[in-house]
């Protein structure tokens, strides 16, 4: 049985892999909590997938489904967990995830909290198990699974409140957080300004967080439309969310339907 253990081969994070290269990282969302459109998603290429279960419907099953599915076409998967008990936050890790996004960080004490949850020792306290997909099954010996597990699996944190800013340092600096992203659309909404995102204040925010993660050598993650790519990766982003199944699929049936309409002339 010790042998047979030792066989299994673990799979590597592309997203961790690009970082330490140099090399951005495409980032694809789904919303919809269809593990097909993640599978489509993962044959075209695309490196990584941002799977949410903070603001959609997606249950632990259809998550488990989502991430096999990336696993089966070779793409990282992350989950925004929803913020609660500590199982929120390792049950994606459980499944086999290659990481989570943990939302509204906003101090240093809450991110070294995550890594407390998340990280087995000699970084954190996380609860064991290796009869999980991450385990393969109990087929992994306790010292492989605690190392796969602490450094081949990354934590991300939202920096998407105003109160955050000034604990950046603190935060981006904590052992055991692979990268940061920076939330636009929520950051705003937390000074007041909805959907304000060119307002100076958001922007002054968005460029403070991503020069303190670059200094702390942290991987920077960024939304953005495909074609506003060149000028991310000149903010030095590594990580970068150019697509959504829901944006794609609004686009291409109204597309579709507008070319009905002209041809049928209703």
């Amino acid at each position: 049985m010790g042998e047979s253990r030792r066989s299994i081969t673990l799979r590597q994070s592309k997203i961790l892999r690009n970082f330490r290269a140099g090399v951005p990282s495409s980032c694809a969302t789904v919303n919809t909590g269809s593990s097909r459109a993640v599978e489509i998603a993962g044959l075209l290429g695309f490196d990584c997938m941002w799977i949410d279960a903070e603001h959609t419907a997606a249950d632990w099953q259809e998550i488990e489904h989502m991430i096999m599915a990336c696993k089966m076409t070779d793409m990282d998967s992350f989950v925004r967990i929803s913020k609660g008990p500590y199982n929120n936050y390792i049950k994606p890790f459980e499944l086999d995830a290659t990481g989570i996004m943990v939302p509204h960080v906003t101090s240093g004490q809450e991110a070294a909290e995550v890594v407390r949850m998340t990280r087995f020792p000699p970084l954190g306290r996380r609860a064991i198990d290796t009869g999980n997909a991450d385990g393969a099954y109990a087929m992994l010996p306790y010292d492989e699974y605690v190392y796969n597990s602490n450094h081949n699996k990354f934590i991300i944190l939202q920096i998407e409140d105003y109160e955050a800013i000034e604990h950046l340092d603190a935060i981006c600096s904590t052992e055991g957080i692979d990268g940061i992203f920076f939330g636009s659309n929520d950051f705003s909404n937390s000074l007041g300004l909805s959907g304000q995102l060119d307002h100076p204040k958001v922007q002054k925010a968005r460029i403070t967080t991503c020069e303190t993660t670059k200094k702390y050598g942290k991987a920077l993650f960024l939304s953005c439309p495909v074609e506003e790519v060149p000028s991310y990766i000149e903010l030095g982003a590594d990580i970068i969310a150019c697509a959504a199944d829901v944006i794609i699929l609004a686009e291409g049936f109204s597309s579709i339907l507008h070319q009905f309409k002209d041809m049928t002339r209703r």
